[in-house]
């Protein structure tokens, strides 16, 4: 199931499709499945820019390139924060979840009990408009469907290691290595 077909799905709950926690669910298990499939593809592209790598300059770098994919790990959440909070903020939901945060610490002081923070937060949460619970869930499934595309246009453009194109680079890095085996003898 594609990626942004989940999101499509999950931006209709509620309007079009049933409001159904099991259906969110199963939205959101096929949106983390698809997300964590797309993630080990593109560590595996990384990884094979190694060997073009390798090819193009004559020299191996594994653990440069590998740490590209640590640095990019940290760049795209600090990045997803600032989307999320950004978010929150135009819709207005992010003083509603402030107001909630502060009973949640309040309850950890021990100032007040459980049982009144939830009913506190129900009314925190009742407050907002159905205006902006609609640019929340625009911002929980346009966002991410957009970045998705970004990513493929960029992927597509840029990025050219097919299988043929793998096989012929380790055919040429054998061949070197081979070369450089009978320059030593």
């Amino acid at each position: 199931m594609p990626l942004r077909f989940c999101y499509v799905l999950l931006l209709l709950v509620g309007y079009v499709l049933p409001k159904n926690v099991i259906l969110i669910n199963i939205i959101g298990f096929w949106i983390f499945f698809c997300q964590s499939v797309l993630n080990m593809l593109i560590i595996v592209m990384l990884n094979n820019t190694i060997e073009y790598y390798e090819v193009k300059f004559n020299e191996r770098h594994d653990s440069i390139i590998s740490t590209v994919r640590s640095f990019s790990a940290k760049l795209s959440g600090a990045i997803n924060q600032g989307i999320v909070n950004l978010t929150l903020i135009v819709s207005g939901i992010y003083a509603i979840s402030q107001k909630i945060s502060d009973l949640e610490v309040k309850a950890g002081c021990g100032e007040i009990i459980h049982d009144e923070v939830l009913s506190q937060a129900d009314g925190f949460i009742s407050t907002a408009s159905s205006t902006q619970l609609f640019i929340l869930r625009l911002g929980i499934t346009i966002v991410p469907i957009l970045a998705f595309l970004i990513c493929l246009i960029i992927l597509r453009k840029k990025y050219k290691i097919d299988e043929d194109m793998y096989e012929k680079l380790l055919e040429k890095i054998q061949s070197r290595r081979g070369q450089n085996i009978e320059n030593r003898s």
